[in-house]
């Protein structure tokens, strides 16, 4: 069992003091020789929490869940004469029940509320179908990666889910993956991701293109370049930058310079970041830019503390 007690503050905006706990329990068993697995399992989830809400109003929101799951899986692997190929398929059926009144109560809390505060949120009796393959070849210098997952809810007009496809190929240093996301309901891509990553001990360089749209208003949300990189100088010391560009609005949105000096046990990190926000003025369109310089002490085990000014 998990229980955790949490206590949100702020100086302005939304506060809140919840308690939840997780109650999880699985059985797995294996049939026809190995090549069909099963999994079953249950989950009781509890919360309890009240909310201020901006200062003017207090929420509680109580609730108890039950998830069921059901899932059905399998794994081929083949080795040939210069790798191995291996292929996964899942199927797994997930019902959830609310027990009281619980489910009313979420649906009449304010949305800024449930994202800031709640880390689960309902869902309907969903199929969750996935298939994965694998190839790696004997040198370990090659590897491939290819994944393709889809939801489909039996109780909706709208049947069909996200479409997510996955694709990672790795080769010595170099690693190129493409993520993309298609929507059904709306006949349009949701999200796309494509990275071109070079690591080696003392070098890495990594850059990303992310896209992500809301179909069913017609909008592009998310429209980026990211660029990333770190030099590893000695065994303690480690100089990093990054930089993001929006090609929504044509303008640098945020980047980020530093050092790390690492012992193991203890670790101090030193950076100077610029962040450049668009915002609603009186008359259109404007930009909120700020500047930061951060100091970050991790200790090993005891965590980390951070300062910016």
């Amino acid at each position: 069992m998990d229980a955790k007690l949490s206590h949100f503050v702020r100086e302005k905006g939304n506060q809140s003091g919840q308690l939840e706990w997780v109650l999880p329990v699985s059985y797995h068993f294996s049939l026809l020789d190995d090549y069909l697995k099963v999994s079953l399992s249950e989950e009781l989830y509890a919360f309890a929490g009240n909310f201020d809400f901006n200062g003017t109003e207090r929420v509680g929101y109580q609730t108890l869940v039950a998830t069921h799951k059901i899932k059905l899986s399998s794994d081929l692997l083949k080795p040939y004469q210069y790798g191995t190929h291996t292929i996964e398929w899942s199927a797994e059926y997930a019902r959830q029940n609310y027990l009281g009144d619980g489910l009313v109560t979420y649906n009449t809390l304010d949305r800024s509320l449930r994202r800031d505060f709640l880390s689960r949120e309902p869902f309907d009796d969903r199929v969750t179908l996935a298939l994965s393959q694998y190839w790696h070849n004997n040198t370990q210098s090659l590897s491939a990666k290819q994944r393709i997952s889809q939801e489909y809810y039996p109780d909706r007009d709208k049947k069909w889910g996200d479409l997510r496809h996955e694709l990672m190929l790795e080769y010595g240093n170099w690693r190129i993956s493409n993520l993309l996301e298609y929507s059904f309901r709306y006949q349009g891509l949701s999200e796309m991701s494509n990275k071109l990553q070079y690591h080696t001990k003392q070098f890495a360089v990594d850059m990303e293109h992310f896209w992500r749209k809301d179909v069913e208003l017609h909008k592009v949300l998310t429209n980026e370049i990211a660029l990333h990189a770190h030099y590893q100088y000695n065994d303690t010391l480690k100089l990093f930058g990054s930089m993001t560009y929006d090609l929504e609005e044509k303008h640098s949105k945020k980047w980020r310079s530093g050092f790390r000096y690492d012992k193991g046990c203890w670790a101090v990190e030193l950076s100077y970041e610029h962040d450049t926000k668009p915002i609603l003025g009186a008359t259109g369109g404007a930009s909120l830019s700020s500047d930061a310089f951060r100091v970050k002490v991790s200790l090993v085990p005891f965590g980390e503390s951070e300062i910016s000014q």
